[in-house]
């Protein structure tokens, strides 16, 4: 397997309304290259919320009530090593 670090430009983090979702937007790139990987898929760990990047490597989280700061975000892509963050890492 690849030796990859996932290279994460938080673009946007926006509070939306009272329901205390949040939204984390951002591109996921290569370390090595410094290209924008597609279809990477994302997600928070043992819960149901997640996404893929597009083409561009450009993503949106949409993370509600059920998702905590203490929770994990999974960056997968095949061929690379899994990466894991902390939402309260993300979000800041």
């Amino acid at each position: 397997m690849k030796k990859f670090l996932l290279i994460f430009s938080l673009l946007v983090v926006s509070y939306v309304g009272f329901c205390q979702s949040m939204q984390l937007t951002g591109e996921v790139k290569s370390s090595s290259t410094n290209h924008s990987l597609p279809y990477v898929n994302i997600g928070i760990s043992n819960k149901t919320v997640g996404t893929v990047s597009n083409e561009k490597g450009e993503f949106r989280l949409n993370l509600n009530e059920k998702v905590s700061p203490g929770d994990t975000i999974l960056f997968s892509y095949i061929g690379f090593k899994t990466e894991k963050y902390l939402v309260s890492d993300l979000s800041n």
